[in-house]
């Protein structure tokens, strides 16, 4: 078919299916036949028009049909290429920064990782990159419910095919609390000694008012947990805290000048306000990664009544079902990806008095120790 394009009208970029016969002509090490020794030879050479134009599983493929060519220098510029879009932090590891919004079929960005992991390990000379690009694999999953049978294979095969065994790993962690101490490698302190799982609760006082855990990790590989506090104390008293999930909340009064334009003026603790008043609540959600399953519970004045009464399927940039109670208005998204979201919700007030906001919470439902909370304010309402 290609003789039919003429040499100055033949294709001058791969297709995804071209790509694909090279990609597995190179990694099966297959000879190619006679009669396709020409179209292979044309494709072949069109690999490099990839360094300017290809994505990442395109630049990755490229690396590893070039090095199987014998074209080394070629492979090498592919792997420098990938390298240059790459962050590597300390939490998170070794990845692609610009993929963390997976709106694509398959969760495209960890098939995207695990192709330049491949391509990693085929050129060599890359095996600490490789085991950090490992840890955000593992770090997606704390957070991510994978539904993709595809993403889930290719993070298999990414940390199992080579480098260190992280089967093999003990996950030998001790964790001292006061005068309690936990151990996950031992089979008779934990229910799950395969997993290295532990959970236990404390309530005696010496133990929670301790105010030191010291966690010993006594082997390679990855651990992580979490430590949860339960009190009680007065909402004035809240204060905003958050890290990885970070909520942010504040309150505007809405007013009309004399020419009739609305503005917002923000409030804050002490604001006097009158009924009548429509008050906007203003939510700022900062992510450091993409999380499933967010909920959102947004606590008003006993005094504010929302505007919109009914509980809903809802879009603003990101998609969350909205839930209007008396007490509250919860959000729920099964997914929140990386960066800052704002949400707003108007409430008109209703009652005189004094009243105390309580604080909003957001918390991630498929990993709980990532949460954040807003502060409490009071607010004064006069005729």
């Amino acid at each position: 078919m290609l003789r039919n394009y003429g040499k100055d009208k033949l294709p001058k970029c791969l297709s995804y299916m071209e790509m694909q016969y090279l990609y597995l002509i190179a990694i099966g090490d297959m000879t190619v036949p006679a009669k396709n020794k020409e179209a292979y030879n044309h494709f072949l050479s069109l690999v490099d028009n990839n360094l300017k134009d290809g994505d990442v599983i395109d630049k990755a493929q490229s690396a590893i049909i070039q090095h199987k060519t014998g074209k080394l220098k070629s492979a090498q510029n592919f792997i420098n290429s990938l390298k240059e879009h790459m962050v590597d932090e300390d939490e998170m590891g070794a990845h692609f920064a610009f993929l963390d919004k997976p709106y694509t079929w398959a969760m495209i960005p960890v098939p995207q990782h695990v192709a330049t992991m491949e391509a990693l390990r085929f050129v060599g000379g890359d095996d600490d990159l490789i085991e950090e690009m490992k840890m955000w694999l593992l770090k997606q999953k704390q957070t991510r419910g994978w539904n993709s049978s595809i993403c889930t294979v290719d993070a298999i095969y990414a940390l199992l095919c080579r480098g260190a065994n992280l089967l093999e790993n003990k996950g030998d962690v001790r964790i001292t609390f006061a005068d309690r101490v936990m151990e996950t490698i031992s089979p008779t302190k934990s229910d799950t000694p395969d997993l290295g799982y532990i959970k236990e609760v404390f309530a005696d006082k010496q133990t929670v008012e301790a105010s030191v855990i010291k966690v010993e990790k006594r082997d390679d590989g990855i651990a992580w947990g979490a430590a949860y506090a339960q009190y009680f104390t007065p909402m004035t008293d809240i204060q905003q805290h958050g890290k990885e999930l970070n909520l942010d909340r504040r309150f505007y009064v809405e007013r009309i000048d004399a020419q009739g334009k609305k503005t917002l003026q923000q409030i804050g603790d002490g604001a006097k306000l009158k009924v009548g008043d429509v008050v906007v609540s203003r939510m700022t959600i900062e992510l450091d990664r993409t999380m499933d399953f967010v909920q959102l519970k947004d606590r008003p004045a006993a005094c504010f009544e929302p505007v919109a009464q009914l509980s809903g399927y809802r879009w603003n940039g990101v998609g969350y079902y909205m839930e209007v109670e008396d007490a509250a208005t919860n959000y729920f998204f099964d997914m929140l990806g990386k960066g800052m979201h704002v949400l707003e919700v108007r409430y008109r007030v209703q009652r005189t008095g004094t009243y105390q906001v309580g604080a909003s919470t957001v918390q991630s439902a498929y990993a709980p120790e990532f949460a954040s909370h807003s502060s409490g304010i009071t607010i004064v309402v006069d005729n």
